[in-house]
């Protein structure tokens, strides 16, 4: 709305005008700064790192572009028809160092996409509830055949799963918010799903390729709240990313308790054996 810029019917001139032909320039210019983000190896840090470095699928940008718009007023009904996802704040869209915002991507190339009936899960640890959790799965879909009744020729889900068991749906939405059960989503190539106050824990994000009938299919996941992937270091038991003798105390602190956690060898009992096998680990460093 009132957006300025050059004027066509002048050399020097701007002008300010209201509408989809003046909103296009300005994200396709966050869209610019997201392939840069990631090109220039910003993520996962937030600083430039040439050794992270990537190019983004188009996916990516247009996932990570819609995670970061919001609910317009005086538009009823989010996300609609009216509004789509909704209005774009580029503040959202990326990870900078003192961001509360955190973020977590996943770009998964055709070549090493998904077929019928595949599942994936990704475990994603949410550290705290100040944050919306917002979830949004893209992908590029297949063109579709030329006046076809039903357009989408492949079909991927997102489902969301809280640490208590409660799956919420791609794209199933009451009042703003996603909302456990509903109906998948059959027919969109981008799906979300949004928490506010997200129980603190790990949550797993699932895709379903419910019907990849064209290729494989590959997607992007990109994933804003507090979040972090959890420690896959056994060894550091209480998460100080630091293995020393603290984590130690804490393990047998939960074997005296009978904590499942302390089932350290996986086989669904706490005893003696976790003992051993937890020392092993720490020995090791992890």
């Amino acid at each position: 709305c009132s957006t300025r810029s050059a004027n066509s019917t002048s050399s020097c001139g701007t002008r300010t005008l209201t509408g989809t032909s003046m909103a296009c320039p300005a994200v396709s210019g966050v869209g610019l700064l997201v392939r840069q983000y990631f090109s220039e190896g910003f993520y996962p840090s937030g600083a430039a790192n040439g050794a992270d470095s990537f190019i983004p699928s188009g996916a990516l940008i247009k996932g990570t572009l819609i995670n970061a718009s919001v609910d317009m007023t005086g538009v009823s009904g989010y996300p609609s028809n009216r509004e789509g996802w909704g209005r774009l704040l580029a503040d959202q869209a990326l990870y900078f160092p003192g961001d509360d915002r955190t973020m977590w991507v996943m770009d998964v190339r055709n070549a090493s996409g998904m077929d019928t009936s595949e599942v994936v899960e990704y475990p994603i640890e949410v550290t705290g509830i100040a944050e919306q959790l917002r979830v949004t799965m893209s992908f590029t879909d297949p063109a579709g055949a030329a006046n076809t009744n039903f357009a989408p020729v492949n079909d991927l889900d997102l489902e969301v799963i809280a640490p208590n068991g409660t799956v919420y749906k791609g794209n199933v939405f009451s009042g703003g918010e996603s909302t456990s059960g509903g109906t998948k989503d059959d027919r969109n190539n981008i799906e979300q799903v949004h928490v506010s106050l997200p129980a603190v824990g790990e949550w797993t994000v699932r895709i379903n390729a419910a019907a990849v009938n064209v290729g494989a299919q590959g997607y992007a996941l990109t994933v804003t709240g507090m979040v972090a992937e959890p420690n896959d270091c056994y060894a550091d038991f209480n998460g100080d990313d630091t293995v020393n003798s603290q984590d130690v105390l804490a393990f047998l602190n939960a074997w005296a308790a009978g904590d499942e956690t302390a089932d350290a060898n996986g086989d669904g009992s706490v005893n003696t054996q976790d003992v051993l096998e937890f020392l092993n680990l720490w020995t090791a460093g992890c």
